[in-house]
């Protein structure tokens, strides 16, 4: 518990900014993975990951007692997996990984940096605080 309160605390300007596009913008929250890239088709029919704003990639469990499940990153990009800080570069269109392990306490969640927001300088202070505990 005490390592979700804390990334949900490092996030809170990051969350605060989307609250401001929501009330500002209309933009939700969570988003569909269409709406950063739009021109992607292959994730037009993804429907059980999402978006938190333009930065963070979340990919649920759904099916009860599965520890793993496969997910599907949007590029070009390069995305890194908050709990493992293994990266991936998206050169193309999409990139997918199979079977990603998502043991309790571990799930699938990828961020990437953008020029708008630099996703990885906060959650680097985390994980660092993260390593220590």
């Amino acid at each position: 518990m005490k390592k979700f309160t804390e990334i949900h605390v490092a996030l809170a300007d990051y969350k605060m900014k989307l609250m401001r596009e929501a009330s500002e913008l209309g933009s939700p929250f969570t988003r569909a993975m269409m709406l950063h890239f739009p021109e992607n088709t292959e994730v037009r029919s993804i429907i059980d990951q999402f978006m938190l704003g333009e930065n963070i990639v979340m990919a649920p469990i759904f099916v009860e007692s599965s520890t793993s499940r496969d997910v599907v990153l949007p590029g070009p990009a390069t995305w890194t997996r908050l709990f493992t800080g293994e990266s991936f570069e998206v050169t193309g269109d999409t990139l997918s990984l199979t079977d990603v392990s998502c043991e309790i306490g571990q799930p699938a969640v990828y961020y990437r940096d953008t020029a708008s927001y630099k996703i990885s300088e906060i959650l680097d202070q985390y994980l660092e605080v993260a390593q220590i505990i």
